[in-house]
């Protein structure tokens, strides 16, 4: 379960704009022990793989969108749309 913490640590703190010396505050105020910088660049490098990947699937599920509504005829405005 402490692996799943720390990953979700370093997903918020990144969410927010921060990165580890943020973290590293954050957690001495709270009277817990700083994750290692090694670590937390190695969860934060996982992150931006899987953003890209996530992002490249959005685009796609779009573009398969777009041409289905093209296709029935179904536009909002003009701009294809599926309700």
């Amino acid at each position: 379960m402490r692996h799943n913490t720390n990953i979700a640590a370093v997903r918020g703190i990144m969410a927010t704009g921060g990165g580890h010396a943020k973290m590293s505050e954050i957690l001495s105020v709270l009277d817990i022990p700083p994750l290692d910088k090694k670590l937390f660049m190695k969860i934060e490098q996982i992150g931006s793989v899987w953003k890209e990947a996530i992002t490249a699937n959005m685009i796609e599920a779009g573009k398969d969108e777009k041409q289905l509504a093209v296709a029935r005829g179904k536009t909002d405005e003009d701009v294809p749309a599926i309700q």
